[in-house]
């Protein structure tokens, strides 16, 4: 079973992605459907796995 590297925590009005191995924030969003999908591409990115986002800033 594979450990979870990236959290999103609701900051405020936005939430942010967290590394969890480090405690800093990868980046922020302003929906949770966002977060979660920049908060997957970072696993898949971890794993090697080639990921691009559609839409909002990256």
């Amino acid at each position: 079973m594979q450990k979870i590297r990236y959290q999103v925590q609701t900051k405020g009005n936005a939430y942010h992605i967290v590394e969890l191995s480090t405690g800093k924030v990868k980046g922020f969003r302003w929906t949770w459907k966002e977060a979660s999908n920049f908060a997957q591409a970072l696993e898949c990115r971890a794993d090697g796995v080639k990921v691009t986002l559609s839409g909002g800033a990256q």
